[in-house]
This record gives structure tokens, sequence and C-alpha cells, in this order.
């Protein structure tokens, strides 16, 4: 019994603790501080777009580095405890960009937005209410009345989109891994709608045989692509990131 509580709490290392310590939602949190630092993917005054945003590490670290002249904007199937500075939207990523249709996404991913998160991690956002207003409009809202730095940037286009995303595991590796790997296809079809050229964007995936199937699919659109698997990843963990740059859709 001793044993199998020690593996079962094995994730609550020093980066849980730090998280808890430094005020930050989740460990993703220096994941993605460890990304920003080697490949400088987000900066100051930067707009930035998270798919899968809850419970909010990633947000928080976002608002951090873009400053007051930037902005954040979070989207998840989870309502996310308030972060000053950052806008968020409750919503499925491919129902407000009309993907649901396609490729049968809406049906493979019924929780598409949902990220697999643990309960040592911690769960934010207990508030349920709605809006009458549907959140293709909301999104829509947020980036044309967002207060955008003075610059010749598109409208309503993202230097930087972020995606955290995981499917819904089933136990199984060979369909877990397809799945991260559709995912992440998807999402992808949301940064060549929504990034800028030139724009930089992040993902994770499940690293196994099939990865490669995105990486081509990125290097397709992005001129720089890296697989990165950041010191606060789980030793047990398969996750990686796909850091990209330079996108020319």
């Amino acid at each position: 019994m001793a044993s199998r509580k020690k593996g079962r709490y094995k994730v609550k290392d020093r980066y849980f603790k730090r998280a808890k310590e430094e005020g930050y939602r989740a460990r993703s949190a220096y994941k993605l501080k460890e990304i920003i630092a080697r490949y400088k993917i987000v900066r100051r005054g930067d707009r930035v777009l998270d798919l899968g945003a809850a419970p909010g590490s990633f947000l928080q670290v976002l608002s951090e580095v873009v400053g007051a002249e930037g902005v954040v904007i979070g989207v998840d199937l989870k309502e996310i405890e308030p972060i000053e500075g950052v806008e968020t939207v409750v919503a499925d990523i491919f129902e407000y960009k009309g993907l649901s249709g396609k490729c049968g996404f809406g049906t493979k991913f019924p929780s598409i937005c949902a990220k697999e998160t643990k309960r040592e991690e911690g769960v934010s956002g207990n508030d349920t209410s709605t809006s009458d207003e549907s959140p293709a409009a909301k999104l829509e809202k947020l980036q044309s009345e967002a207060d955008f730095p003075e610059s010749p940037k598109p409208e309503g286009k993202f230097d930087v989109i972020t995606s955290d995303l995981a499917p819904q595991t089933t136990g199984i590796k060979f369909i877990d891994d397809d799945d991260s790997v559709e995912l992440n296809l998807a999402a992808l079809e949301v940064v060549k709608e929504h990034l800028e050229d030139g724009g930089r964007a992040v993902f994770k995936i499940f690293q196994s045989n099939e990865t490669r199937r995105f990486v081509d699919a990125a290097k397709k659109v992005f001129e720089r692509v890296h697989l990165v698997r950041p010191d606060a990843v789980r030793k047990t963990s398969k996750e990686i990131y796909v850091v990209c740059s330079g996108f020319k859709w």
C-alpha cells in the first residue's frame, strides 16, 4: 500500500510545490516558461490565443510576458477562474471555427477542448453562468474590440497561438497516440486561420511513431519546427511540445 501511494503522488514533485508557492495553477506554467526562455516565441505586446486554456497556468505566464501592451485570450470548454488582463471564452475550439463537421472531429473528440488535468495540479472555475452571445461572436468581438497596440498587424490575427490540448485517453497506446496527432492536426487548422504571417505557435503532443505526421504537416506552414521536452514534464509522461515559428500559410 505504501509503495502504491508513493507512486500515485509522485506528481507532487518540485514543480508541483513550486507552482503552489508561486501562485501558478499548474506545473505546466514552467513548461511554457522554459519554451519561451529558449525560443523567444512570446514577446511583450504580443496578441496571444491559448487553446485548451483551463485551468489557466499558460494564461498566467502569457499575461506576464506580453504585459499591458499585449492581449491574451484563452478558450476552453471549462469556465476559467478570472485572471487579471486576460479574456476567456467558454467554447469548443472547433465549434466556433466550423470544424466540428469536418473530418469527423466533432464526433471523434466529444471533449476536444478539455485538457488532461490531474487532481494534483488543481482544477479551477466553479462559475457555470452562460451568455446569450455565441462563442464565435464573443471571440470575434474580443479580437475586434481589444485594445491592440498600434501596429500594421492584420485585424483579428494573433502573433502567437499556444495549445496545451490533449485527447481523452483510453489507456490503449496506439489509439491515444493517433488521437493526439489528429487533435493537433485539427488545432493546426485553427492556427492557419487565426495566426498572422510570421507568427509563432506551440502544440502539445504525445511522442510516438505517429508524431512525424504532425511534424511534417507543421513544416509545410512554418519555417522552423522544434521538438522540445521541458524539464517540468513528468518523467512518466510521453508528452512533448512542438515549437513553431515563421508562419507562412
